[in-house]
């Protein structure tokens, strides 16, 4: 008895293509999500000893400088969702003000 393994491309079956994934969100979040977790990491290991205090130090200020960094970016999206409730609900007043009698 022999056991053999089927390859599609042996059978002659095509296998379906799947659809290709798109990110979540963009290349800079992607970076300086990972930017912080490896500054918080270094800034963690390096906290207990004197001798890596300059690292430590080092590690917080370029914690502190992605989140400058990244802050606004997520800012920007919230204020604008902001802006855009904020329009709706003046269309509706604008609306309802129209058809108020005189």
């Amino acid at each position: 008895m022999t056991d053999t393994v089927l390859n599609p491309a042996q059978v002659g079956v095509s296998m379906p293509e799947l659809p290709k994934r798109k990110p979540v969100v963009d290349l800079g979040t992607r970076m300086a999500h990972a930017s912080m977790a490896l500054a918080f990491l270094i800034s963690y290991v390096t906290s207990e000893s004197e001798y890596w205090r300059l690292v430590h130090v080092y590690s917080g200020y370029s914690l502190a400088a992605v989140l400058a960094y990244a802050l606004p970016l997520k800012l920007n999206i919230v204020l604008a969702i902001l802006m855009a409730v904020f329009a709706c609900l003046m269309v509706e007043q604008l609306k309802a003000l129209k058809e108020r009698p005189a």
